[in-house]
């Protein structure tokens, strides 16, 4: 049984978004710095031109308690949220926010192959997690929009 940590996962998520070729507008996903205090939508307000596709993964919820245990390792659920940034220019086509949606889509499909339940196998060795899905939503920002992707994984951590 391998153990994970939720760096070595965050970090595989990385890693994962990074490498997808997107089909829509050639822009590859570009990871945010989180410099200062890592507000990743300020930042990509203020920088709508250089937000495109820029994205930043962090830990969301509440530690759980575990559903399996021992002395040495347990079993827990962890949930990141990854925010990519879609800055409402006219990039996109001729339907303006229409076309920003389907690309978001397009995204979302992408990215939920990689890192959903259909995912699996992109999660071993020190990064070993079961994908128990991911579920997206769209946030509305005054010059960016934002897609929302919040995944969950099942994973064995040592206790000590």
């Amino acid at each position: 049984m391998a153990i994970a940590t939720q760096e070595a996962i965050r970090d595989r998520l990385y890693t994962l978004v990074e490498s997808r070729s997107p089909t829509s507008l050639t822009t590859k996903f570009l990871r945010f710095r989180n410099e200062d205090s890592a507000d990743f939508d300020d930042w990509a307000e203020k920088n709508p031109a250089a937000a495109f596709r820029r994205f930043q993964i962090r830990e969301a919820g509440d530690d759980e308690l575990p559903d399996v245990s021992n002395p040495d390792l347990e079993a827990v659920i962890i949930q990141f949220n990854i925010r990519i940034a879609y800055p409402q220019s006219h990039r996109y086509g001729a339907a303006n926010a229409m076309d920003r949606d389907d690309v978001m889509n397009q995204d979302w499909k992408l990215l939920n192959a990689a890192l959903g339940i259909y995912g699996r196998a992109n999660f071993s060795s020190t990064n070993d997690c079961t994908p128990l899905g991911a579920v997206k939503t769209r946030e509305q920002g005054g010059k960016v929009d934002f897609l929302v992707v919040t995944a969950r994984f099942r994973y064995f951590r040592a206790v000590v």
